[in-house]
This record gives C-alpha cells, sequence and structure tokens, in this order.
C-alpha cells in the first residue's frame, strides 16, 4: 500500500516533467487511464472498502505533494526573486499552475472516495472499479462548469447533462450486486436465516459482542433472534447478498 503510494507519485511527477506535460488534454486522458489501472488492480488485491481507502489516499498523496513540493516552493522562489528585484523564471508559475489545476480537477472524486467507504453499494459490488472510473470522470466534469462560470467564460450546462448520465449509470451499476447473486426464493426459511446469521453476524451484532475489539452492537444493530433478524431483512439484503460488504472477509464464527 506505502510503495503504491511512492510509486504513483514518481509516475505522475514524471508523467508532469516529461514532454507529454506540455499537452494539457493528452497528459489528463493518460493520468485518467493511470488511475483506474491502479483502481482496477487495487479491487484485486485489497476489499473493496480497502480499494477505495487506497485509491483515495494516492490521489490525496498526490494532491499534497502537489502543494508542498511544487506549489509552495515555487511561490517562495518567485517571491524571492521579485524582492531580490530581480524577474521571476516563468517555469515556475507555469509548474505551479498545473498543479495546482490538476488539484482543482481532482477535489470532487476524493470527497467522493472519502463518503463511499460508508456506503456498501458503491465500494462491495462487483463492478466497483467502474463506479470509480466513471466518478473520476465526471467529477472534473462538474468542476468545468464551475472554473468556466468563474472565468467569465460562459455557463456550459451540458456538463450536467454528463454528469447526470453518469451518475444514473453508477446506480446502476451499484444496484446490480454481485455476479452470483442468488434469486429470491418464494418462501424464507427463517430458521436457516436464524443459523447462518447466529453464525457469520451475531458474533458482532449482539448486545453484548463477542468478537474481540467489538464493544458494541455496529450501528447498534442487533441480530440475535428472528424478530430482529426480520425487522432488519432489508440491511442484510444491501450489506450481506446486494453487496459482500458483510461480514468483512466473510468470516464466521463456528
Amino acid at each position: 500500500a506505502f510503495a503504491s503510494l511512492v510509486l504513483a507519485w514518481l509516475t505522475y511527477e514524471a508523467l508532469c516533467r516529461s514532454a507529454l506535460g506540455r499537452h494539457e488534454v493528452t497528459l489528463a486522458l493518460v493520468g485518467y487511464g493511470f488511475l483506474v489501472a491502479l483502481t482496477y488492480g487495487f479491487t484485486h488485491v485489497f476489499s473493496g472498502r480497502g480499494a477505495f481507502t487506497q485509491i483515495g489516499a494516492l490521489i490525496g498523496t498526490i494532491m499534497v505533494a502537489n502543494v508542498f513540493v511544487i506549489v509552495i516552493p515555487n511561490q517562495k522562489k518567485t517571491v524571492a526573486a521579485l524582492l531580490a528585484g530581480k524577474a521571476p523564471n516563468p517555469a515556475w508559475g507555469e509548474e505551479a499552475k498545473q498543479r495546482s489545476v490538476h488539484n482543482n480537477y481532482l477535489t470532487l472524486p476524493v470527497i467522493f472516495l472519502m463518503i463511499a467507504n460508508h456506503y456498501p453499494l458503491m465500494f462491495a459490488t462487483r463492478f466497483n472499479w467502474l463506479i470509480v472510473a466513471i466518478v473520476l470522470a465526471i467529477g472534473p466534469v462538474i468542476r468545468h462548469f464551475f472554473n468556466s462560470r468563474h472565468e467569465g467564460k460562459g455557463s456550459p450546462w451540458w456538463t450536467w447533462g454528463v454528469a447526470a448520465a453518469g451518475m444514473i449509470a453508477v446506480a446502476w451499476l451499484s444496484g446490480a450486486g454481485p455476479a452470483d447473486i442468488a434469486p429470491r426464493a418464494d418462501r424464507v426459511d427463517i430458521k436457516a436465516a436464524h443459523n447462518a446469521i447466529l453464525t457469520r453476524c451475531s458474533m458482532c451484532h449482539r448486545n453484548e459482542p463477542v468478537w474481540p475489539g467489538v464493544h458494541a452492537p455496529p450501528k447498534g444493530v442487533v441480530l440475535d433472534d428472528p424478530d430482529n433478524i426480520r425487522r432488519h431483512a432489508h440491511l442484510i439484503e444491501i450489506n450481506a447478498v446486494r453487496s459482500n460488504a458483510m461480514p468483512p472477509g466473510n468470516v464466521r464464527s463456528e
């Protein structure tokens, strides 16, 4: 996890400093493909939540490095040159502007990745990497609307159409669920469900959890009897059927 943060930043730096860095759109497309490929890889190494956390941390690391390695040092060099009565190197400003623009367009996807960790229908589906790919595209599209409007270049309303289409796609992908989802049963065998939940859920979801490190039922959800199982059936379906968020790592108590 740590190595990927370092290597991704070094790769990003190399791309920005290469000849490709002088071509804004091409660099953005290459960077987009780079992030999507990393996300796809992370979903095959980590859990869905772990993959979202890792790609979010990776993008955040790049953004922070842009500020502390490029933007602030270049600003200090520019100010020092002006105070000394010298003309600052134009490359300092161009480089800092490039990284600031990148940070600007990456802000919304990073916020999404931070929030999505709380919603299994985002991270715990077989299409989680594709959901991130869509968000990495529509986040900058939304930001483009505000950037254009604030610069006095007009309001490109088409961006909201693209964003809406992207969110509809995300909603459909999140609802598609895991590949091996079983069809709904005509009758619910409460006893069988109770036994399954006792071995996979109740060690944490009970008034006095027995799982090490868990001191209270997560989110106050108690699943230790048939009535409570019926009461929380919808949550069980979302977290354990429509997604594979629960139980974490598919653990069970024998």
